[in-house]
Parts: C-alpha cells; structure tokens; sequence
C-alpha cells in the first residue's frame, strides 16, 4: 500500500454526493438558489442570501483567478510527506464575484505563481477512486 492510498480523501455525505458524482465525470459544479440565483459553495441546506430551500446543482466552467496561495512544505498527515511541497490556492470563480473555492495548484512551482494568475479546474483521482478537483495554470 502506497502513502497515497491512505491519503485522506472525501467521503460523500450529507448533501455533497451530486459534487462528487459530477467530479467523477469531470465536472464542477456547486449549488445555486432557484430563488435569488447565487451560486454558492460549499453546498449548504439553505441559501446564506436570502434562507431558500430551493437548488439546483450547476455546471460552472472551472475558470478562475487565484485570490491567495501558499506553499505546503511540512507535511501535518503522515501520508503527505511523499506529496511535500504542495501548493493549495484559493480560486475566485468566473462564475460569480466571491464565489471562491479552496483546492491544490498542480504541475507547477511556487516561483510560478501569481496572485491574479488565471486558473481552469481538472480533475485527478484518488487510489480509492473519488475524483478530485484541482487547478493548473493556464497559458499566458
């Protein structure tokens, strides 16, 4: 068994299953409000704008911009320290101003990266199956 085979990873539960089924298919997609339609994540029972039950899940573009970075280098799980270092970014969506989300920056180097640097989400697969989104930076 590798160190990547116990690496953490989600578990599809209480009202995410249809993020993940959607990952599995290379997809991104996050709840909107049928009422007030803002997209949100992460999925929640109720809209934080205006309390709607109501949502549907939509298929987003995976297009972005990094709004914060920073560059993992001391491993805090014992099945990370063959991933050291690692980049986890934050991702403002083109979707919707604040509509941002928390992932890993891959094929790339921190000397790279640049606030403001446009990103596109794919996805990569864990050992137990569950696919993964990440971010890689896009051609200048």
């Amino acid at each position: 068994m590798s160190t990547l085979d116990t690496f953490p990873y989600p578990i599809p539960e209480f009202g995410t299953e249809p993020y993940w089924a959607a990952a599995n298919v290379g997809e991104l997609r996050v709840q909107r409000c049928l009422d007030c339609r803002r997209l949100r994540w992460e999925p929640a029972p109720l809209c934080l704008d205006c309390q709607s039950q109501k949502h549907e899940w939509a298929l987003l573009s995976g297009r972005g911009h990094l709004t914060t970075w920073t560059e993992i280098t001391h491993p805090v799980h014992p099945a990370a320290f063959a991933k050291v270092p690692y980049l986890v970014v934050e991702v403002e969506l083109v979707e919707q101003a604040g509509l941002k989300m928390i992932s890993n920056l891959i094929n790339t180097t921190a000397a790279q990266v640049e606030i403001g640097a446009a990103v596109s989400v794919t996805f990569v697969a864990h050992p137990n199956g569950q696919h993964l989104p990440v971010f890689r930076l896009d051609a200048p």
